[in-house]
Order: structure tokens, then sequence, then C-alpha cells
């Protein structure tokens, strides 16, 4: 079968949400990419794109910890483009199924902290996500767990 794979630069423009489903967890969230176009001797924004995202395993586990509505990131996976009717008005979604997904360092720093692997892991998924203390401290101050780290540790970003 062929998938397209797409990558994307944007901003993240809904909350980051987590769902359950017959196979586990997954992560969510939304993407808005702007181009930016010269014309007319002058710079100016193209039209918008917007992307739903979802993360599974540990990738989801890692996003959920890390990334924050408004943050800007990389996103790379296969796109499926769905449409649908409601209210009479047919609707279309362009959906990304996440294989990696990054912050954008040019507009900020970021400290990347590996996940532990466990001993012994039955998981599908061996690897840990961000360790929960350190992801909760963050998502209460409205802060990336990389952000929470990089403060303690006195890197400016």
């Amino acid at each position: 079968m062929n998938e397209i794979e797409i990558s994307v630069t944007g901003n993240v423009c809904s909350e980051v949400s987590q769902h359950d489903y017959a196979g586990g967890r997954f992560t969510r969230f939304s993407v808005a990419c702007t181009p930016r176009l010269f014309k007319e001797g002058g710079w100016s924004d193209g039209p918008t794109s917007f992307f739903r995202v979802g993360c599974f395993g540990n990738l989801g586990a890692n996003v959920f910890a890390s990334v924050h509505k408004g943050d800007p990131v990389l996103v790379r996976g296969r796109v499926t483009v769905r449409n649908w009717e409601s209210d009479g008005v047919t609707r279309t979604s362009v959906d990304i199924n996440a294989d990696s997904v990054g912050h954008d360092l040019r507009f900020g720093g970021a400290v990347f902290q590996r996940a532990r692997r466990e001993a012994a892991s039955t998981d599908d998924a061996p690897w840990s996500a961000v360790p929960a203390e350190l992801a909760q401290e963050g998502r209460d101050a409205g802060l990336s767990a990389n952000r929470v780290q990089a403060d303690a540790a006195g890197v400016a970003g």
C-alpha cells in the first residue's frame, strides 16, 4: 500500500490531549501552518493550512508531556484526508499519523531528556515517557517538561 508522507512546520493551535482506544492511548493536537510569501515587493502571510495530528505509543506520551498550545513544532508522518457530511455540508479534515514530532528551534531553545528504558518491560513500547513528576510539574506551570529542566539547569531559552 502506498502512503503519503508529509513534513509540516507550524504552531500547535489546540490543547494537547490524550485519549483511550482499544489498543492503548493516543495523543492528539492540531497544527496551523502559514507560509510567508514575497509578493509585490513585500512579505505577507499566505493561506493557513490546519492539520490534526495523532501520536501513538511512547511518541504520544512524550508529546503530551512536552508540547503545548502555541509551541512551534515540526511534524513528520503519514497523511490521510477524510471527508464527511455534517448538517448537509461536506467537510474535509487532513490528519497526520505522526512518526516524529519536535520543537522548531528557530524560535527558542530546548533541553532533550532521553527516556529511560525500563527493565523487563512486557509493554509493546519499552521506553518510558518523561518522568511523571517532571511532566506534571511542567503541565501545572503551563511549561513543557524540557523548559522545566532547562530552568532547573539554568539554561536560557
